[in-house]
């Protein structure tokens, strides 16, 4: 179920006729993204086990530790080219999904202050401001945040914002990109090796982030429909909450 389309057609019946599509017009871009979320985190995981299971098909051409060197055969070399192919179509996956959600994550912030209105000297215009600004925010408009809200929005900004910043749109550093995977969790993250100071940086594995999306996405449901009252669109005389 996309919880986020779910959310807007439920939501749109408690208002006034003129102002019914107000909400999926302002939650129409966020809803995009989303959805270019959900198709990168599904090709990850496809091309993630693919590559997976190439890698675990190539070990059996390892040799043992003899020190001779044998040649590779026609088929282990092809298997080192579908690798090749299945961690570039996985790594282009993650870094879309980072790409889309801190696009993603900024919609929502400016959906928030669409829906219960600016306040003066208060910038929603990102989700780094709204991470920022949401308690000054908060006691401005009188709003009742869910529990975990602060800390859900703190984890995606550094988990998604700033990896995306500092990893992937903004990369200041010299390094060497790859992919790595555990035998507990076979799933590929990518993996940036910094060549002066020999750091490493990982990403989160895609699943994951995606939870953390769609709790938060469910926690702004329950901050509007807690807040309903405090909206700067006309509701509908059959809404009670």
């Amino acid at each position: 179920m996309n919880v986020l389309f779910d959310f807007i057609v439920t939501e749109s019946s408690k208002y006034a006729k003129r102002d019914r599509n107000r909400l999926f017009d302002s939650l129409r871009e966020a809803l995009r993204y989303y959805d270019f979320l959900l198709i990168a985190a599904g090709m990850y995981r496809k091309n993630s086990r693919k590559s997976v299971s190439t890698v675990r098909k190539r070990s059996k051409f390892i040799p043992a530790q003899t020190g001779a060197v044998t040649p590779m055969t026609e088929e282990e070399i092809g298997l080192m080219e579908e690798e090749n192919r299945l961690n570039t179509l996985a790594q282009f996956a993650i870094e879309r999904f980072y790409l889309f959600a801190k696009i993603f994550l900024d919609r929502i912030a400016l959906f928030i202050e669409d829906y219960f209105g600016p306040a003066r000297g208060i910038s929603l215009r990102s989700h780094d401001k709204w991470v920022k600004n949401h308690e000054q925010y908060s006691s401005v408009k009188n709003l009742t945040y869910p529990e975990g809200f602060s800390q859900t929005i703190d984890w995606l900004k550094k988990h998604i914002s700033d990896y995306r910043d500092k990893q992937v749109s903004h990369v200041q550093r010299q390094r060497i990109a790859a992919t790595t995977w555990s035998t507990a969790k076979p799933m590929i993250r990518n993996v940036a090796y910094y060549i002066k100071n020999a750091g490493l940086s990982y990403s989160e594995e895609l699943p994951e982030l995606t939870q953390a999306i769609e709790t938060y996405i469910q926690q702004v449901r329950a901050l509007v429909e807690s807040n309903r009252a405090r909206t700067r669109v006309e509701l509908g005389q059959y809404s009670s909450t």
